[in-house]
């Protein structure tokens, strides 16, 4: 059998494959490589969210996150496998959470909740047309939260566009993207196989009080401080190895 190093070395050399490799052979390659042996693994996390994110750091695996922000989610989580697997450790983890489940799909693990209908989840929508031309993430991250906070938040009174700032690395690769007719999930599983950030994750808050549009209200792991419907939804993306925020994820 291979060792754990094998199997991280593979994993590195799958991921390097051009951005517009085919997303069903992406996902044929991930999914042969969730059931690659390992044979020892420990993992501490301060909650869920971030033993989820952990394990797509440490073996490069793009990875959507679809989670409930509830007080049993954010509770510490530890765990001791043995002559496991990658997706026996995805299942292990989802199993410490009630109604979550681990697909693969787009060349993306997702982790997600079973407890948000899709008539409430703005991931299920679809978006008619999304282009980036050589743009970083951050600025195709942008048009698509413009295009989708159309929807779900507040309807917008009169024209005109939004303001502000962006912040973007030095050398951060750019993204060429044309989407048509496809999900809002589908987008951003599209920018994370495409660019340097690997990872997304949707947080949705622990009860419904919808937006005046009818979807659940989201946060941003960087604050947990509620958001005004004009500013929903929110989400995160990171690269393999950020700092993980803490002031979304605090108990109560």
């Amino acid at each position: 059998m291979p060792k754990r190093a094998g199997l991280l070395l593979f994993l590195c050399q799958f991921l390097l494959l051009p951005p517009f490799a085919s997303c069903s052979a992406d996902s044929d390659a991930l999914q042969s490589e969730l059931g690659a042996p390992v044979h020892d693994y420990s993992l501490t996390a301060h909650n869920f969210a971030e033993g989820l994110i952990g394990v797509a750091t440490q073996f490069h695996v793009p990875m959507g996150i679809e989670w409930l922000n509830t007080p049993a989610a954010r509770t510490p989580l530890t765990l001791d496998l043995k002559d496991t697997t990658l997706r026996e450790i995805l299942d292990a983890i989802t199993r410490t959470q009630p109604g979550y489940e681990v697909r693969v799909g787009n060349g993306v693990v997702h982790v997600f909740s079973l407890n948000i209908p899709s008539n409430q989840n703005f991931l299920d929508l679809k978006v008619k047309r999304f282009e980036a031309h050589h743009d970083v993430v951050d600025m195709a991250e942008r048009r698509l939260r413009n295009l989708v906070q159309s929807n779900v938040g507040r309807p917008q009174l009169g024209g005109g566009g939004r303001g502000g700032s962006l912040a973007a690395n030095v050398g951060e690769t750019t993204v060429d993207l044309q989407l048509e007719g496809v999900t809002v999930e589908t987008v951003l599983d599209s920018l994370a196989t495409a660019s340097t950030k690997k990872i997304w994750v949707v947080t949705f808050v622990d009860s419904f009080i919808p937006t005046a549009t009818g979807f659940r209200r989201t946060l941003t792991l960087w604050n947990k401080a509620p958001l005004p419907d004009d500013e929903q939804p929110v989400w995160d993306m990171f690269h393999w190895g950020d700092p993980i925020p803490s002031e979304g994820l605090a108990t109560e």
